[in-house]
Order: C-alpha cells, then sequence, then structure tokens
C-alpha cells in the first residue's frame, strides 16, 4: 500500500509540473480537473461526519449515528472513486460534468 501511494503520488506531483506546461484554455481544464481529483482524494472521508451531522440535525442524534454513518460512507466511498477517476483521466481533458455533486467538498460549505 505504501509502495502504491508513494507512486501515486509522483505521478501526481510529475503531472501537476507537466500540466503547468500547458498555457492554452486545456492546460487550465486539465490542471483543475487534477486538481479537483485531488482534493476529492484526500477529502472524501470527510463525507462521513458530514453527514452525521447534518443527520443529526435533520432528526436525532440515533439516526445521525446510524443513518448518517452509512450514508456518509457511501458518500465518501463515491467522492474518493470520483476523485480516483479525474486523476487517472485528467490528460484527456475538460470534463464539465463531475461524477459527484458538489464537485469538491469545500463547495457545501459556501
Amino acid at each position: 500500500m505504501r509502495k502504491f501511494l508513494t507512486v501515486l503520488l509522483a505521478i501526481v506531483l510529475i503531472s501537476a509540473f507537466t500540466a503547468a506546461a500547458f498555457a492554452s484554455e486545456r492546460g487550465t481544464a486539465v490542471q483543475e480537473k487534477l486538481s479537483r481529483g485531488a482534493k476529492n482524494v484526500a477529502l472524501g472521508w470527510t463525507e462521513i461526519p458530514k453527514n452525521i451531522v447534518s443527520t443529526t440535525k435533520e432528526s436525532n442524534a440515533v439516526a445521525g449515528i446510524t443513518v448518517g454513518t452509512v450514508k456518509g460512507v457511501l458518500q465518501a466511498f463515491a467522492r474518493t472513486v470520483s476523485g480516483l477517476v479525474d486523476i487517472v483521466t485528467f490528460p484527456i481533458g475538460r470534463y464539465d460534468r463531475p461524477a459527484v455533486k458538489p464537485s469538491m467538498l469545500q463547495e457545501t460549505a459556501k
């Protein structure tokens, strides 16, 4: 697992420097896609506590702990997989419709 993460980090760093060489709009779109993917992979797990809190506010603590945890795990999995797909496919270019809404977790805080 450690070797996989090291290789993944190396690919992301090399890709980030390579993507910086693009000066066109496509280059910016590629960077945005890579950035979105890296953020979703790194922060996907935060869907779990976010859903526990939001479900608790909507109903009660028991539902928050049970239902919120299940919803959080499912959404965390979806966000992480979406991020991995973005990282793997970022050289292809822009994809205007991210698989997970909102496309980055920070957008829910606004």
